[in-house]
């Protein structure tokens, strides 16, 4: 018995979709045979599962391929249906260009001769006034064939972009899916008559969502809305009209079995050279006490690759469980349609108001900028997956960012752009150099700087400004700070273990502030610094 199905749930995963069909069937008690046509070629042969109501006793069932001669598709009907109405058009608007165009000849034609000569003219009987009407006539009347002719073409380049969009989706039909289609046959025993609730469902390819967000941050009320959209595509082979629509933030192309790890073996470096040699010398080699023995082939060679080679296929998957998520399946309200024709469709997730820690950070020796930025925390239950996220901030639009995953209860920082109210300034003081004497043989580098920062706004600002020392990489390279004096890290005054200064301030509107830093650089006069 061939029955129709219809699409009632949808659940989207980053590259693949759950598809869920129903259908209402009245059977006699009994065993059965029902046939479901017109099913995707991308469906997953192992995904499909089936339950129905009560009582239903399933024996059997399985996945096809049908093939028809032809398959009746209202899409491509639809599509070869319009081309031909535009072809006709195309037709239409050409012969009134050519017709236009004989008329526009003809008149200048005339026009020509009745003014070169007008008593040879057939309207040689025309008195003067009457002569100066016609040409006037013919004038207005080329003008306005003039006009029809550029809206004539101006129909003519718009109907032939549609034309040619039609062409482009004509030839997208995959003419064997066209002619073979999946059937979902089950075979099942019906205790008594009963109108019965068939469903079943099944995984198919073509299909994926990714997260969008707009952050919209207000300055006065120091809060942050966070709208959480999905940008969906779906190119699977079905239409999924009308239907409920869950996004997923699971990832079931990564195995849920653990990667185990294979041995770790160190051995001595053993020269190329000598390994050619021995090659050569058809040897084998002891890698402990690095002695030849004679051996009928070179196998530690190859057996060598082989084992680069399956460490380099477990450690993909690795990589891409660090890039998973706390798995969620996000409802969307209300009935969707989403079209099999891969463009992008944005709906919204939901929307969330955070409080948001407002704060400046300049980085003087690299931009003469202060950046604007917020720190907030995902109070909700939801994980910001990573996305694209344009930046708002006062609604105005500054500009976008890419959101990493940011985790339930879990803080995150983003970027608002340059504050251009905020002066900052680098100025080199002095490069001192110092001979250390003869006997010490040592050179001497004092680095003097001054930051300069204004707070030009109209109220004030907390501010973390960044710079840095050298790091020494060889024991004869001492470098010392000399301003600011440092103990150990304050609130106002940190530095890291790449040797990164952080001072944070408050500037009060319309105040400077100047920061020193002074360092030294120590090492033997006989050697060449690199870095400096």
């Amino acid at each position: 018995m061939l029955l129709d199905s219809k699409i009632y749930s949808v659940t989207i995963y980053n590259d693949r979709a759950l598809v869920k069909r129903h259908s209402l069937v009245s059977l006699n008690e009994g065993e059965h045979q029902l046939i479901f046509e017109n099913l995707p070629l991308s469906i997953d042969e192992n995904t499909v599962q089936v339950s129905g109501s009560e009582g239903l006793i399933l024996y059997d069932v399985k996945l096809k391929k049908n093939y028809h001669k032809e398959i009746p598709d209202e899409k491509k009907k639809i599509l070869v249906d319009e081309k031909k109405e535009i072809e006709v058009l195309i037709a239409e608007i050409n012969d009134n260009i050519s017709n236009t165009n004989k008329e526009k000849d003809f008149l200048q034609n005339i026009a020509q001769k009745t003014a070169e000569s007008p008593k040879k003219s057939m309207l040689s009987f025309l008195v003067s006034e009457k002569l100066t009407e016609m040409l006037d006539y013919y004038r207005k009347r080329l003008d306005y064939l003039d006009s029809e002719i550029r809206n004539f073409n101006y129909e003519y380049i718009k109907v032939e972009e549609r034309l040619k969009k039609i062409e482009i989706e004509l030839k997208n039909f995959n003419q064997n899916q066209l002619k073979t289609k999946n059937q979902v046959e089950l075979r099942i025993y019906v205790p008594k008559k009963a109108e019965l609730n068939i469903s079943f469902s099944y995984i198919v390819f073509g299909a994926s969502w990714r997260p969008a967000y707009d952050l919209r941050a207000d300055t006065e009320t120091k809060k942050i809305k966070i709208s959480y959209d999905a940008v969906i595509q779906q190119n699977t082979g079905e239409e999924w009209n009308d239907t409920e629509l869950k996004l997923s933030t699971a990832k079931p192309h990564i195995s849920a079995i653990k990667p185990d790890l294979p041995p770790w073996y160190l051995s001595f470096h053993v020269p190329v050279a000598d390994v050619y040699m021995a090659e050569e010398n058809n040897e084998e080699i002891d890698y402990k006490s690095k002695k030849r023995s004679a051996s009928p082939s070179p196998k530690i060679m190859a057996s060598g690759k082989e084992g680069f080679g399956s460490m380099n296929l477990l450690e993909k998957p690795v990589a891409k469980v660090e890039s998973g998520a706390t798995s969620v399946i996000f409802a969307i309200p209300g009935i969707n349609s989403i079209i099999d024709n891969n463009q992008e469709h944005k709906v919204g997730i939901t929307s969330f108001i955070f409080d948001a820690e407002f704060q400046y950070i300049t980085v003087p020796k690299i931009s003469p900028f202060a950046y604007l930025t917020i720190k907030v925390k995902n109070n909700s239950d939801y994980p910001l997956l990573s996305g694209k996220a344009n930046i708002f901030l006062d609604n105005n639009y500054v500009t976008n960012t890419n959101l990493q995953l940011v985790s339930p209860q879990e803080e995150f920082q983003s970027s608002l752009g340059i504050d251009e109210g905020i002066s900052v300034e680098q100025k080199l003081i002095n490069i001192l150099g110092k001979d250390e004497g003869i006997f010490s043989k040592k050179n001497k580098i004092t680095h003097e700087y001054k930051i300069i920062l204004k707070n030009n706004k109209t109220n004030s600002i907390k501010i973390k400004i960044q710079d840095q020392i050298p790091i020494s990489q060889h024991i004869d390279i001492k470098i010392e700070l000399l301003n600011p004096k440092y103990k150990e890290d304050t609130n106002e005054l940190k530095i890291n273990e790449l040797k990164v200064i952080e001072w944070n301030y408050e500037i009060e509107a319309g105040k400077i502030i100047e920061i020193p830093l002074k360092f030294s650089i120590e090492y033997p006069r006989n050697e060449i610094i690199n870095g400096i």
